[in-house]
């Protein structure tokens, strides 16, 4: 038995005193230091620590390499995403054996097409130690790329925008959220900002390609409240929305109009959750008004008050609706019943539903990349314990789901296994 006086002893760190004051409230942090990611104190006391749990995992490195090893074993290095179809393109994200970030590329007319390269990110990420960069956004016209860049891992991101036609970068913006959307002019951009500190969402701009200062259009002063943007899947509104824990407030813009002012759809109220929907014929609105497991509401495409909504699916004591997605034929709703997702198809003109079909007793199952409004089928993915994640494409014509892809699991049979969902009754009779 080795004695205490070898085991390695952790760092000691320094406590300064600093004092938060608010709401009249004092609270002492003598860690707050620690926050100062330049000081080379604190730079310090981290490699302090690193090297300590260095050494006390030291008997056991052995063992996590293996474990390491077998966990690679089992991931496919050189996959790809399913294509989805945005215009008259096909883009997808792929990874080669060996590199570690994505390649964004997509195809003309056909999954079959030639390969455009958009962004390699290994080549972008050389000589950098953290680099992210999420799936870029095209222009509607498809001549630009919009994509964001965080090579320090604090989650503020630079806007890049390039000219796919020439390859070079013609804009940038530096430390936002990443969020953005582009308007329908294909110059246009709005963007969000947080805070140095809180890191909350609260301010929104306006940014014109080859424009010097952009224009602050919405800032969220309530600090329990962030602030994001969408564009509808029409493409026809831009949506600013404010959103705490238990209230929404959103705002809609014409796409077409980008020097507009965002319009308050509905004013934020005390325990009020909704979402928006465009559906060409009006705004959806998923919402709890009234309504504790949430119903589907059809409203005039303009601010309107609630008495003038339409019901379209009631609430219902034992399903929780969490989603909708429009497109021009049918709507797909997500909903939550016995403790699983289900998913439902409704076709607009007959108004009837259509519930899809899952093979196995207990699954998780959401809707996928549906970016296109006109469209034939609704993308959604599935998985459960004995099931690689798939990506299905479930047609509104056939009313039948169509695999597009299941994740490759090396080295591992999910025939050898089977799951099962019991149901037991507890002391209170539920």
């Amino acid at each position: 038995m080795s004695s205490c006086t070898n085991q390695p002893v952790p760092p000691k760190v320094a406590q300064k005193p600093h004092t938060h004051e608010k709401f009249g409230d004092l609270r002492q942090d003598p860690f707050f230091w620690l926050k100062e990611r330049e000081n080379p104190e604190v730079i310090a006391y981290l490699k302090a620590e690193n090297a300590y749990m260095d050494e006390v995992m030291k008997p056991v490195k052995g063992l996590q390499e293996k474990i390491y090893e077998e966990l690679r074993s089992r991931v496919k290095e050189d996959d790809s995403t399913v294509p989805f179809k945005l215009g008259a393109y096909y883009y997808y994200a792929r990874f080669e054996t060996g590199r570690e970030y994505p390649i964004y590329a997509r195809k003309k007319d056909s999954p079959e097409a030639k390969e455009e390269i958009l962004l390699d990110v290994n080549e972008m990420a050389k000589g950098q130690s953290y680099f992210s960069v999420p799936f870029p956004k095209p222009s509607p016209d498809h001549s630009k790329l919009l994509y964001a860049v965080d090579n320090k891992g604090r989650r503020f991101y630079d806007l890049h925008v390039k000219d796919l036609a020439t390859g070079k970068e013609i804009e940038s913006i530096p430390e936002t959220t990443g969020d953005c959307e582009w308007a329908n002019d294909n110059k246009t951009i709005f963007y969000t900002k947080q805070h140095k500190d809180t890191l909350r969402p609260q301010w929104v701009y306006r940014h014109h390609l080859g424009q010097a200062k952009d224009e602050l259009v919405f800032e969220e002063k309530d600090e329990s409240f962030f602030a994001g943007l969408a564009k509808a899947r029409t493409e026809k509104f831009l949506f600013l929305v404010s959103q705490s824990t238990l209230s929404h407030e959103w705002r809609f813009l014409d796409a077409d109009h980008p020097e507009g002012k965002f319009e308050i759809f509905l004013p934020r109220e005390g325990e009020h959750e909704y979402s928006v929907e465009d559906g060409e014929d009006g705004f959806y609105v998923v919402t709890n008004w009234k309504a504790k497991n949430f119903r589907l509401m059809k409203a005039p495409r303009r601010a309107a008050k609630k008495e003038e909504w339409k019901e379209v699916i009631p609430n219902r004591d034992d399903v929780l609706l969490e989603g909708v997605s429009f497109f021009r034929s049918h709507f797909a709703v997500e909903e939550r019943y016995q403790g699983l997702t289900r998913l439902r198809v409704f076709d607009r003109k007959t108004e009837k539903a259509e519930e899809i079909q899952f093979p196995d007793p207990t699954f998780v199952v959401g809707g996928g990349t549906n970016e296109e409004y006109d469209t034939p089928f609704f993308r959604y993915s599935y998985q459960s314990l004995n099931r690689p994640e798939s990506v299905f494409d479930y047609d509104f014509a056939k009313r039948h789901s169509e695999l597009k892809k299941q994740k490759e699991t090396p080295n591992l049979d999910p025939s050898q296994y089977v799951s099962e969902r019991l149901w037991a009754t507890v002391r209170d009779v539920t």
